[in-house]
């Protein structure tokens, strides 16, 4: 089966035109509030398992099979699902941080924002866990990419989550306080660049992108335009919608963190520190939809964990 072919079969994920989340705060009765809170509790409840429940896979393949391909195609992908939305929710975090008049108000969204963060480079590590890495990366994944195409063909790292860092880093310079604002998102954000190069020496023996290949051949980057994100959308499955709410976001999301998190179940190749960076940043993302969905009950089963980190 080629990459098309896994492609096709898979799920799709719908998101804005514009790269951003959707501003637009939902409106909901009662028992809608209480549904979707409900279907939180249960996504929250199955991560918090995969600490006890996942385990390392029992035996490292050394050859290309069709059952190797397959895992890797899923791990690619689901990794991708997750890693884009995040990209734009992180980019909403340090927004949030800067319109906070309080400091701990501050410390809350850049505290949410440096778990994303970290989530987001952990997702480099599943992404690729598989084996043989090199092998599967580079003759089946990597082979079905255009020249230059890279992660800067993302709209939510172009249009949302760049610009937001950029604004971060002024509103809280270096040496700014509480220190704990700037402090928590500057390890995330190194954490994240080392986790890309260790992705990148594990998928491809000399650790260049097809960006910086591109780069070389062409004496210059690969301009960006409305092709490249409309090929990057293609190539993993996204639907862009004007009208993809805050509940599409909240519902794709649940589904894509249980697979994840399924996956991580059945078995697994990935250090104890990448498996608890994706879980704190999957119930990061999700304390966030707790709040969009708020006020939040006390009596909800999801207000107390989620809300108050219990």
């Amino acid at each position: 089966m080629e990459v098309s072919d896994y492609r096709a079969l898979q799920q799709r994920i719908r998101l804005t035109l514009s790269g951003t989340v959707p501003e637009q705060p939902e409106i909901f009765t009662p028992d809608e509030q209480d549904a979707v809170l409900d279907r939180l509790a249960c996504t929250w409840d199955f991560i918090e398992q995969v600490g006890s429940l996942s385990r390392q896979r029992r035996r490292t393949p050394t050859s290309v099979t069709c059952a190797q391909k397959w895992a890797a195609n899923r791990r690619w992908d689901a990794s991708h699902h997750a890693f884009i939305p995040l990209c734009a929710l992180t980019g909403h975090c340090l927004d949030q941080a800067i319109k906070e008049k309080s400091s701990a108000g501050a410390f809350k969204w850049s505290n949410l924002a440096a778990q994303l963060r970290s989530c987001c480079g952990s997702l480099f590590i599943y992404g690729i866990d598989f084996e043989p890495c090199a092998a599967i990366y580079c003759g089946t994944i990597r082979a079905d990419m255009p020249p230059g195409f890279s992660g800067f063909w993302i709209r939510e790292r172009h249009h949302c989550l760049q610009p937001a860092m950029a604004r971060f880093l002024d509103a809280f310079p270096r040496g700014y306080q509480p220190a704990e604002i700037r402090s928590a998102w500057d390890r995330a954000d190194t954490r994240y660049h080392a986790l890309h190069q260790v992705s990148m020496h594990r998928a491809v023996e000399d650790g260049k992108s097809l960006a910086q290949i591109y780069r070389t051949l062409n004496g210059q980057s690969h301009t960006i335009t409305d092709l490249e994100f409309e090929t990057y959308d293609r190539h993993f499955g996204l639907d862009r919608d004007h009208e993809a709410d805050r509940c599409d976001y909240i519902f794709q999301m649940a589904d894509t963190f249980e697979r994840i998190a399924t996956d991580l179940i059945t078995g697994h190749g990935l250090e104890t520190d990448v498996i608890a960076d994706l879980l704190d940043g999957m119930k990061a993302a999700i304390s966030v939809f707790g709040i969009w969905i708020g006020p939040v009950r006390e009596s909800s089963r999801f207000y107390p964990r989620a809300l108050r980190g219990e």
